[in-house]
């Protein structure tokens, strides 16, 4: 039997946030690079130079990565190299996370709404491509919807996005 991967992170790219409206487009992360000043690491000890900022907050783009697996496949850029680099571990079924949502990065709702509504989308279209190996759980999809439930703030949304595991065996 192989294994299902209920943990399988995705980097957040420039294409993610393609899925905003046009009303969100405010909202669209900067992408910052660092080039002088303290380095902060990477869990591997590796320099992390690239960040997401959100509401003026800087969020490492690369902080939780492993270097055992190439960008093609750890921002999903191939869908075909990920489920290659799947094989080769012995995993037939990955749940998508979006690594950036890890925390609670956002303060204001409309804000949060727009970035969770659209990670979620970028995620159901990665997962299309996967084949039915790549899955987002049910509460994951729900995210597109955040727009309808003015009330959901981010410990709620946090929640949501770690509660797939529940519904891995839907795509």
């Amino acid at each position: 039997m192989r294994a299902i991967d209920a943990d399988a992170h995705v980097i957040e790219t420039m294409q993610t946030w393609s899925y905003l409206e046009d009303d969100e487009r405010r909202f669209t992360p900067q992408l910052m690079t660092q080039s002088f000043g303290a380095e902060l690491r990477s869990n591997e000890g590796i320099p992390v130079r690239d960040f997401w900022v959100i509401e003026g907050r800087a969020h490492g783009k690369d902080r939780n990565i492993g270097t055992d697996t190439s960008q093609e496949s750890r921002e999903m850029l191939s869908v075909q190299a990920r489920l290659a680099h799947m094989d080769e571990l012995g995993i037939e079924t990955q749940v998508l996370y979006p690594t950036l949502f890890l925390r609670p990065i956002v303060q204001e709702v409309d804000c949060e709404r727009a970035v969770c509504k659209t990670a979620a989308s970028s995620l159901g279209k990665i997962a299309g491509l996967g084949a039915g190996r790549a899955r987002v759980g049910q509460d994951q999809r729900r995210l597109r919807h955040l727009h309808a439930r003015p009330g959901v703030r981010t410990r709620a949304r946090r929640a949501l996005f770690l509660s797939a595991l529940g519904d891995v065996g839907r795509s």
